[in-house]
């Protein structure tokens, strides 16, 4: 009985040790899905005009689960392919009010719906960023493409936003406390993109055109690889360890044509 037992206890060991199959499709197969979507529908084209630096997707295709990132002066891409539903990971995205959890996720230091409902399709969002003594604050109106999710039959959903910063009244909080530490940045404007390729498998896509003016604006093309790095990774880690793990009251989550996420 025993060498028999050993026996199956190997063969248990060895499938509990053997890696699952991958969920996200070979990287061929992902750049062939992605020229199968109207890419050029979405804002990043069709809004800013901004192609994709060359081999972006294809080095984000090749290295599932780790975000790839490049930049033209003040313009910033990133691309991640994760194994993860488009659900959850567009949560992640929407859940504003919890993306300065600690800094471990999110690399802002405060960040707030101040208009609108949370997670909803139309809001303003207030967040602040410091590092080593400098820092900006900024008001972002964020909103949901409706019309690229309705025209794409549900294939691209996409968070765009653009600020705000010439009408925000700068005497009221949370903006008065952050304006008197820190100054305001000068422009920003971008969308995010999400784009199933499967039950368990996303592209993540940001572009982001922004002057942090000053200091931090002449060193934003050195920081912005690892920062667009850095945020795309860590809304993995927040839908992982966050958005799945803990009850969220209040607004419902949506989807970019306003019905609720179960």
């Amino acid at each position: 009985m025993f060498p028999r037992f050993v026996g199956v206890a190997l063969i248990v060991g060895t499938l509990a040790a053997a890696p699952a199959e991958p969920v996200c499709p070979p990287a061929a197969e992902i750049e062939r899905a992605l020229l199968g979507v109207d890419l050029a529908s979405a804002s990043r084209l069709a809004r800013f005009d901004e192609p994709l630096p060359d081999g972006l997707y294809r080095s984000a295709a090749r290295q599932v689960g780790r975000a790839v990132a490049a930049n033209r002066e003040n313009r910033a891409f990133g691309v991640l392919v994760v194994e993860r539903p488009i659900e959850l990971l567009w949560k992640a995205l929407n859940d504003e009010d919890h993306h300065a959890l600690d800094g471990r996720y999110v690399p802002v230091r405060a960040s707030r719906v101040i208009e609108g409902a949370p997670r909803g399709p139309d809001r303003l969002l207030f967040q602040t960023f410091q590092q080593m003594g400098v820092g900006r604050w900024w008001v972002n109106r964020m909103w949901m493409n409706r019309d690229l999710y309705a025209t794409s039959r549900g294939r691209l959903w996409e968070l765009t936003w653009e600020d705000r910063m010439a009408e925000v009244d700068r005497t009221r909080p949370p903006v008065s406390e952050a304006a008197s530490k820190l100054a305001g940045i000068e422009s920003s404007r971008g969308s995010w993109l999400l784009v199933p390729l499967g039950e368990n498998c996303t592209v993540m896509e940001q572009f982001s055109w922004t002057d942090a003016g000053g200091i931090l604006g002449a060193t934003q093309r050195l920081l912005a690889g690892k920062g667009m790095r850095d945020t795309l990774e860590g809304l993995v880690r927040l839908a992982d360890e966050h958005v799945a793990a803990v009850p969220h009251p209040g607004p419902p989550f949506v989807r970019p044509d306003g019905t609720p996420i179960e």
